[in-house]
């Protein structure tokens, strides 16, 4: 009687594509985990000197969001006290 191996080849090769793809994810999780904002330290430093929050990419969208629409309502000021000085 001949016995038939395809089927266990088959299964060794889903192990190893499943093995290689563990082994990717687990370092993409890795780095994210590690650095989940993506930004390098000297960024991290400039980013924590203007205020904006690095702990995550929420926080520091949140972060950056806000201090920006505040920088445009101080531009928004100075451009109506100019329009006044200038009498228009």
């Amino acid at each position: 009687m001949k016995m038939n191996n395809k089927g266990f080849a088959g299964l060794i090769g889903l192990l190893f594509a499943v093995a290689i793809v563990a082994f990717v994810a687990y370092f993409m999780f890795k780095q994210y985990f590690q650095n989940p904002t993506g930004m390098d330290q000297r960024t991290q430093q400039i980013a924590n000197q203007a205020g904006i929050d690095t702990t995550s990419q929420a926080g520091a969208i949140d972060s950056a969001r806000s201090l920006v629409n505040s920088l445009n309502d101080s531009q928004r000021v100075q451009d109506e006290q100019i329009a006044n000085a200038l009498g228009h």
